[in-house]
């Protein structure tokens, strides 16, 4: 489990990534629904060394904490 202070500047990363800039950081936003595959957002994350230790279950994690959130069951983002 994340300390808040990880989870929160997590979150502000993540906001940045699927809301405003995803094409800046070679995410692809579904056209439908605009979810990203876990698995190329954990690649994307993993690249940068201050989030090469982020889960999927930290991600989940920040999801389940946001009032703001979409989710299909897990797998898709």
């Amino acid at each position: 489990m994340l300390n808040e202070k990880t989870a929160v500047s997590l979150s502000k990363l993540l906001t940045k990534l699927l809301r405003h800039t995803p094409e800046e950081f070679g995410i692809t936003l579904e056209q439908k629904d605009g979810s990203c595959k876990l698995d190329e957002l954990l690649r994307m994350l993993h690249k940068q060394e201050k989030w090469a230790h982020i889960t999927i279950e930290d991600i989940q994690q920040i999801v389940s904490q946001s009032d703001k959130h979409t989710n299909d069951g897990g797998k898709e983002l």
